[in-house]
């Protein structure tokens, strides 16, 4: 995928230079800065998913073994 970049010149060709001086390039650079955060932000995921599964597990609800959520019944109203 494309993406359009704005940044400061200065900042452009300070990275260009030390891209070209380490045999890489200012797409690399992005590209693993890019990759780098969306592994962080991953793992954040992963954590608050399994903070969250170890809530649930550890709640009671007093629930049959084989209980399933069935909206229908949920919904139904008894007549008084």
């Amino acid at each position: 995928m494309n993406i359009t970049l704005s940044a400061p010149e200065s900042v452009i060709q300070d990275v260009r230079q030390w891209a070209a001086a380490h045999k890489s390039s200012l797409n690399q650079i992005v590209r693993e800065a890019l990759e780098a955060k969306a592994k962080e932000i991953r793992e954040e995921r992963e954590k608050e998913a399994a903070k969250m599964n170890d809530l649930l597990a550890s709640l009671d609800f007093n629930l049959p073994k084989n209980w399933e959520f069935n909206r229908e019944e949920h919904n139904l109203r008894e007549d008084k």
